[in-house]
């Protein structure tokens, strides 16, 4: 949830940096913003694998149930760095005037990839394959959202030049 308040937090500053053309500035914001969503994402993701059989023992009592928890967080949790990427590139896109891949990217993650995700993995690893589903979603949610940010960042560099 950091992560994702500081790339919508900083929605406002690349917007009127697109539309103004400042590449530079714009750059620098995209730079900055990666490095501290992903230092967030690690240090929290850190946080709670460290302190996962506190946090699991606050929900379950059950040993055999704290134990798969304890399993599977590692799945939940690996892609958790990556994520302020994701959340860059869909604020990016949205800044930037493009409705339809802010759109998908926002549908990507948890409904259009991870659906079919969840019933694939869950049938090659079984309950764990759950977990598995929201690491693999995730991973691929990102990699379309960063190229898609790369794009739209390579088409206002394009028009600069023509300009």
């Amino acid at each position: 949830m950091i992560q994702m308040g500081i790339c919508i937090g900083v929605s406002p500053l690349m917007a009127y940096n697109y539309g103004a053309k400042n590449i530079v500035r714009l750059k620098e914001i995209l730079i900055k913003t990666a490095i501290l969503t992903v230092c967030f994402g690690l240090i929290s993701t850190s946080g709670c694998y460290i302190g996962r059989n506190t946090l699991i023992g606050l929900f379950l009592k059950d040993a055999a149930n704290a134990e798969i928890a304890k399993q599977m967080m590692f799945w939940l949790l690996i892609a958790s760095p990556l994520l302020g990427f994701y959340y860059l590139s869909s604020n990016f896109l949205q800044a930037a005037g493009n409705a339809f891949f802010a759109t998908l990217i926002s549908v990507l993650r948890q409904g259009a990839l991870l659906i079919p995700c969840l019933y694939i993995m869950h049938a090659i690893f079984g309950l764990t394959g759950v977990a598995v589903a929201h690491t693999v979603s995730d991973v691929v949610a990102v990699i379309i959202a960063v190229a898609l940010l790369f794009i739209q960042y390579g088409n206002l560099k394009k028009s600069l030049n023509r300009d």
